[in-house]
């Protein structure tokens, strides 16, 4: 998709964007918990699904592509709630290098 192709009009659904927060155990791990960044509202194309067996366990992944307005404070380690499903953002692109859009590929059943 080209940055001219996108408008307000399609961003339709919400989004939660987290990053990951470490925390120390008191025994030298740490406990992982997502914190929220920022909500705003972007535009979902899926993409494709496929099934793969994983561990003796049939794992299923569906791939996304996520439009939102131009932000500086993305990484590609963080994740995506949509609808309550965390999607992992596999990376952060902008679109024509025009500071307007980011493209998001994403993919959901992974860990994250």
């Amino acid at each position: 998709m080209k940055c001219c192709d996108l408008s307000a009009g399609m961003l339709r659904e919400p989004l939660t964007f987290q990053r990951k927060q470490g925390t120390p155990d008191g025994m030298g791990g740490q406990i992982v918990t997502w914190q929220t960044l920022f909500t705003t509202r972007g535009h979902v194309a899926p993409l494709s699904g496929r099934e793969a067996l994983h561990a003796m366990q049939l794992q299923d992944t569906v791939s996304h592509r996520i439009y939102i307005r131009y932000r500086e404070d993305l990484r590609a380690a963080d994740r995506v709630l949509l609808r309550g499903q965390p999607l992992q953002v596999r990376a952060v692109l902008n679109l024509e290098m025009r500071n307007r859009w980011l493209e998001l590929p994403c993919e959901s059943g992974v860990p994250t």
